[in-house]
């Protein structure tokens, strides 16, 4: 760069070859801002930039961060008429992923291929990766598939970003399928890809499959973490799975992996789910006995565990022990603490809950409601229950069947047949499926 200066000062001609110099300088330094200037002294004195010009300069704004100084660079290229290469477009590619934009990512794509320039692994990895992370996994699955069928060579780093978008979407069969293809192709699967397979088999229920892939993982020799474990634990959740979640606890302990505060959580989930109370609740003690102080997820969990089972009193505790430790309720916890109410025929403390909720803004919904109808109907409070659910509507909070079966079946029960009629009649009007 002293160089340049020097021909400015010295009043020589600098041409556009000098300045794609310089701007190459610019870029091996790290110079950014004087990469932009040189660009804007070349349209003052009415120099055209090259296509090499401005991927120099994109690069080095990329390089230093500084991504919107880089996009608008991109957008001035099309602006002014300059031709576009295929590193023009992986640059602008990279530069709109980062920034979020998975549409503008994905226009890009199809106008690289328009032009007649073959995107490369790199930019595919990219684009996939844009897409995914704004949970746009069919998209990115879309990319994945144009890759393979333009022949394109994957590599750890697209499976994983493929995989992950099979995670969000819940393909679990499709994820299955990718580690296969990978072993097929000897492209190498690493702790990341099996971690992703197994999470994507959570959502479904795929517990058995879940564990039969940390099966395979451990067989392969694979080095497995937390982040394992915790994986095919939340697979054993929505299954309530929860032995096979404690012997998945004492597993990685035996390896010398501790469990982290998500690993506790999911074991104590899986026991809630499991209809464990007291199991949950000691591990909730051992989790504090290693130093973990308990968040929501903890509590919430804890607190259904005891719903379920009929503890009332020991769910409204640990409601009240929450608040205590400055653990700050969600719309989950409050709705724990009140179906525990409703089962222990405490109907003033349910709506004393409910007001809370309204005090400190924490959203309610139909689950909410319900509880709350409950435990006024178990305490006797028909006419309560009645103002509750057209305050329900007023708030624009949707009755369900189990709204309209509750308070149907109280009102028979009370001799209210009048009421019991008209919400009848109001259910069918707006097409709530009836429970028969």
């Amino acid at each position: 760069m002293r160089l340049f200066d020097d021909m400015q000062d010295r009043g020589l001609v600098v041409d556009a070859t000098t300045y794609n110099a310089a701007i190459g300088a610019c870029a091996a330094g790290g110079l950014w801002q004087r990469a932009l200037r040189l660009m804007y002294d070349m349209q003052v004195q009415g120099i055209p930039a090259t296509t090499t010009m401005y991927n120099t300069a994109i690069f080095v704004c990329e390089k230093c961060g500084r991504r919107q100084e880089a996009l608008r660079l991109f957008e001035d290229m099309e602006e002014t008429g300059v031709p576009g290469d295929a590193l023009t477009y992986k640059l602008a590619i990279n530069a709109w992923s980062k920034d979020g934009q998975w549409q503008r990512v994905m226009q890009l794509m199809a106008d690289l291929a328009d032009k007649g320039f073959s995107a490369d692994t790199t930019t595919y990895n990219t684009a996939i990766t844009a897409c995914r992370k704004r949970s746009q996994w069919q998209h990115a699955l879309l990319l994945f598939e144009d890759m393979q069928s333009k022949g394109v060579l994957a590599d750890t780093t697209t499976y994983n970003a493929a995989l992950r978008a099979c995670k969000k979407g819940g393909q679990w069969q499709r994820a299955i399928q990718m580690l296969q293809e990978m072993e097929a192709k000897g492209i190498h699967a690493n702790t990341m890809s099996y971690n992703t397979a197994i999470r994507s088999c959570k959502d479904d229920g795929q517990w058995q499959q879940g564990l039969r892939l940390l099966e395979q993982m451990v067989s392969k020799g694979l080095p497995t973490d937390d982040n394992t474990y915790h994986a095919a634990m939340s697979t054993c959740q929505k299954g309530g799975q929860w032995k096979k979640a404690l012997e998945l606890m004492e597993e990685m302990q035996s390896k010398g992996i501790p469990p982290t505060i998500l690993v506790y959580n999911a074991v104590i989930s899986t026991c809630e789910r499991g209809g464990q109370w007291q199991r949950a609740l000691r591990l909730m003690q051992a989790m504090q006995e290693k130093g973990f102080a308990p968040n929501i997820m903890t509590y919430s969990a804890a607190i259904n565990a005891c719903e379920k089972a009929g503890q009332w009193q020991r769910a409204l505790q640990l409601f009240a022990d929450m608040e205590i430790q400055g653990v700050a309720a969600d719309t989950i916890t409050y709705n724990g603490a009140i179906s525990a109410c409703a089962k222990g025929g405490q109907w003033r403390r349910a709506m004393m809950l409910m007001s809370d909720m309204q005090n400190k803004e924490v959203p309610t919904d139909t689950t909410t409601y319900n509880s709350a109808l409950r435990a006024l109907i178990n305490g006797g409070q028909l006419h309560c229950a009645k103002l509750l659910m057209d305050d329900m509507q007023v708030k624009g909070i949707p009755p369900d069947t189990v709204t309209y079966n509750t308070t149907i079946g109280a009102f028979e029960k009370g001799g209210q047949w009048q009421q019991a009629l008209q919400l009848m009649a109001e259910m069918e009007d707006k097409q709530v499926p009836l429970d028969i």
